[in-house]
């Protein structure tokens, strides 16, 4: 499934917490590695950013439903140092300053206000942040020990606003 439900203990008592694993977190690292590895040789940045989009998108909309907002500043911190690096390296003979005005511009989206996303020089096309996906985490006060896979809990999961349970496990 790709994330971890989790037992934690605050000062108000025990918490659930659903969270991607490090598996998938992996796996999606492994993924972007793979796309700058394939643009290094190619040059083609539409491509690059077309399908890089298409990821980071996937994964923010799989990986909303839990609490992965710390996670989703973590992969935007990576995306933003392998781009500095595939810059540097493509073009090493040129300044900081030559890079940032060649290949980074401002959002050109009105709800968000970044000033240095990665662009494509040729048709503008920039490419997206996982901070901008918001985490659409559920949060119902669970009991202690509650399982969907328990049929005595399916009353209780299901008066709490959650779908019917067998949509729950099988969808």
């Amino acid at each position: 499934m790709g994330i971890n439900f989790r037992n934690y203990k605050t000062r108000n008592g025990n918490k659930v917490l659903i969270k991607p694993s490090k598996n998938s977190i992996q796996s999606f690292k492994d993924k972007v590695r793979a796309l700058y590895r394939r643009v290094m040789y190619d040059r083609d940045f539409e491509s690059f950013i077309i399908a890089l989009n298409n990821l980071i998108r996937g994964t923010a909309l799989y990986w909303r439903m839990t609490s992965a907002k710390k996670i989703f500043s973590k992969m935007d911190y990576f995306i933003i140092n392998k781009n500095r690096k595939l810059l540097h390296r493509s073009y090493s003979k040129k300044s900081h300053k030559w890079i940032k005005g060649k290949h980074y511009k401002p959002s050109s989206n009105e709800e968000f206000k970044d000033k240095y996303l990665l662009t494509d020089p040729e048709t503008g096309r920039q490419l997206i942040r996982m901070n901008w996906f918001r985490v659409k985490y559920n949060n119902y006060p669970l009991r202690y020990g509650v399982s969907p896979y328990n049929c005595d809990d399916w009353d209780y999961i299901e008066k709490i606003k959650f779908k019917p349970i067998i949509n729950c496990l099988y969808v």
